[in-house]
């Protein structure tokens, strides 16, 4: 009777382990935002010559420090964008704004955020970029 319950116990801590999920898709949670992008003319960074929330600005997503891309979306008219079907875990998404003495005139603007519960939908600060 013993031996039968450790295995009993050894088989229940299994099968709990290996349900542990790690941060990516398949889960029921969401992060959404906005991008707001101001547009100066050359030569002056002071006064923006339009502003506004932006359409279609990529935005990736991805898991704390896996440097992998989950995925790139685009925003949509009012400068919103959203990934579903987060689970569990720690998150970097990003967008780009213009930088005159970077690569491809372009530097990541990242957002750090942590899905903590099984069916939440988190709401990000917005991006403020240059454009």
């Amino acid at each position: 009777m013993n031996k039968i319950m450790v295995a009993l116990c050894a088989l229940v801590l299994i099968v709990f382990s290996s349900c542990t999920k790690e941060a990516g898709f398949g889960g029921l949670s969401s992060v959404s935002g906005k991008v707001y992008a101001r547009d100066f003319t050359p030569g002056n960074d002071v006064v923006p010559e339009a502003e506004g929330y932006t359409p279609d600005m990529k935005v990736v997503l991805s898991v704390k420090g896996s440097g992998r891309v989950l995925k790139e979306t685009r925003t949509d008219l009012n400068g919103a964008y959203k990934f579903e079907e987060l689970r569990k875990g720690t998150y970097e998404i990003w967008t780009f704004t213009e930088c005159d003495l970077c690569t491809n005139n372009e530097d990541p603007v990242i957002q750090e955020f942590e899905i903590t519960e099984r069916k939440e939908d988190k709401v990000l600060a917005d991006f403020e970029i240059k454009i």
